[in-house]
């Protein structure tokens, strides 16, 4: 049997099932990419997303486990699912973000996240910036000069801070 394109070794074709993206599932394994995904547990086991999911012991981004990251507590962004926080850290595609605090993370849109002491612009820090004032607009031609503590989100027309 194939799953995008990858050949499923020893899966229970009657029960096998795609669940999101690459990850699928038959009656007692669960795969990633046509490969057994080893350590998961097929009974708790949760695809959030293409890239993410989770189950009773492990958090996964594209079928490998994320070191250090807590399932039970685990959440994505609404705004962008490529970042994910546990209770205590915050992880972009898989990686924690060294540093960053998860109280009050969030992304404003699919380019900036911030929590109350730092801004990332595409996983960047961006320094010279006040957390708590940072906001973001679409800095339409109507706006021609945003106001200080306000970044773009079309990065042809992105402003920094004291530009």
């Amino acid at each position: 049997m194939y799953h995008y394109r990858e050949r499923v070794e020893h899966a229970d074709l009657a029960s096998f099932e795609v669940l999101i993206g690459s990850y699928a599932q038959d009656k007692s394994k669960v795969y990633y990419g046509g490969k057994t995904i080893e350590e998961a547990d097929r009974n708790s086991f949760q695809a959030i997303t293409a890239g993410w999911a989770k189950d009773g012991n492990h958090a996964y981004f594209d079928g490998q486990i994320v070191d250090g990251a807590d399932p039970q507590s685990l959440t994505l962004d609404a705004k962008n699912p490529k970042y994910a926080k546990d209770s205590t850290k915050v992880f972009y595609q898989g990686k924690m973000i060294p540093g960053m605090d998860p109280l009050g993370f969030t992304c404003l849109d699919s380019s900036f996240c911030k929590n109350g002491n730092q801004v990332l612009f595409m996983n960047q820090v961006v320094s010279d910036v006040d957390a708590a004032s940072f906001a973001v607009d679409s800095c339409a031609d109507e706006f021609p000069k945003p106001p200080k503590q306000m970044l773009c989100s079309e990065p042809r027309k992105t402003h920094m801070p004291g530009a």
